[in-house]
């Protein structure tokens, strides 16, 4: 998934020009969407990487970034019961 925060862009001509190839089977398309819209996205699709204006991101930290914009909860894993206890004995 590629996000950008305008609609036009060396980094989205390069994108287009680069995905719409002949030889290539990809659909790819530029359109305005919400945080919302985005983050629902995410949520179906699953990516495990973002280009975000070109950077590259997990797309767990992109999601966490929609998270954070909307103003939503963001989950953070809990150690489990084992890997407690072995840090506590270890010491880590």
């Amino acid at each position: 998934m590629a996000v950008y925060t305008t609609h036009h862009g060396e980094a989205q001509r390069e994108h287009l020009s680069k995905f719409t190839a002949p030889a290539i089977e990809a659909e790819l398309a530029i359109w305005a969407v919400s945080p919302e819209e985005l983050l629902d996205a995410m949520n179906r699709h699953m990516p495990t990487r973002v280009f975000f204006n070109d950077t590259k991101l997990a797309g767990s930290v992109f999601r966490g970034m929609l998270k954070e914009e909307l103003s939503l909860p963001i989950k953070h894993p809990q150690r489990s019961h084992l890997e407690a206890e072995r840090i506590f004995k270890e010491g880590v």
